[in-house]
């Protein structure tokens, strides 16, 4: 979170430099009256030989062309009076002053009000793992929840983003309270139904409410989730455990089997130990 916050105050400098900069500058010479009048003069010159060359005016008409365009400068460089600019270049100077600070003062505190407003601060301390939404604390418990509570006012707002529901109900689960989360995975199903990781997500948050118990809706949950994908890790282990607690040892069996085969060493060995501990309890129940 420090880096993302050091990353806005760095971008913020820089928009502050672009923005202040030309502030502190002087009235740029380029719009002086009298500079403007001697390029008009040069440049009314330089078109007076062009059509004098080409023929469209007598030479005879060239002087008194020249003296117009000399008039013309004397006019228009005595029409500005030399002591105004001066005069008015310290209230200018202020005027640049105060500008100047009230950008320091309120653009970034506008920014950060904008971004709380429509943004989603959320995302800093929520990562995506394994195609997943996973919540991670980052500084403290607090922070979490404030997060959390974030992301809820925002799913009051927009109740249609499953993906956040989902989000959301992961949330919950870390900070440990399973109603709400029960609550969330619900309304994330209800917008998305062809998820295994979510039902099985959805029917372990149930158990945990249920105080560990498998059965029902939660085995309900298990079961859609290994019709839509068989080798679901999460839907596997959570089905032999519904099948030890019911004592049905041989259905334990087979989805442990299953979990075995799913190619990850370190789950094919907590599979085989479930194998070797249902047997030994078959043995026993014989």
């Amino acid at each position: 979170m420090m880096t993302f916050w050091l990353i806005l105050a760095a971008m913020m400098a820089i928009a502050l430099a672009c923005v202040i900069a030309p502030l502190w500058r002087g009235p740029d010479s380029r719009a002086n009256p009298r500079t403007m009048a001697i390029a008009l003069y040069r440049s009314g010159m330089a078109e007076l030989e062009q059509e004098c060359s080409s023929g469209l005016i007598p030479a005879e008409h060239r002087a008194q062309a020249q003296r117009e365009l000399e008039r013309r400068l004397v006019d228009e460089a005595t029409d500005t009076s030399p002591s105004a600019p001066t005069a008015s270049r310290p209230a200018g100077n202020l005027m640049r002053a105060v500008v100047a600070a009230l950008l320091v003062a309120l653009l970034p505190a506008g920014a950060l009000v904008l971004y709380m407003r429509i943004g989603d601060p959320v995302a800093v301390a929520i990562e995506s793992e394994d195609g997943a939404q996973t919540v991670e604390h980052r500084d403290s418990q607090g922070s979490l929840e404030y997060v959390v509570s974030r992301l809820a006012m925002r799913l009051r707002e927009q109740p249609g983003d499953a993906a956040a529901w989902a989000m959301l109900a992961r949330s919950y689960v870390v900070l440990e309270r399973p109603e709400d989360a029960v609550a969330a995975y619900r309304r994330a199903l209800a917008l998305t139904h062809a998820d295994p990781e979510l039902l099985a997500d959805y029917a372990d948050a149930l158990a945990t409410l249920r105080g560990g118990d498998l059965n029902g809706e939660a085995l309900q949950s298990i079961q859609a989730a290994l019709a839509l994908d068989p080798l679901n890790v999460k839907a596997l282990a959570l089905a032999g455990s519904a099948a030890l607690d019911r004592h049905d040892y041989r259905q334990a069996m087979q989805y442990w089997e299953r979990l075995k085969a799913v190619g990850d060493p370190e789950i094919a060995a907590q599979a085989q130990r479930n194998i070797e501990t249902t047997g030994a309890l078959m043995a026993t129940a014989r």
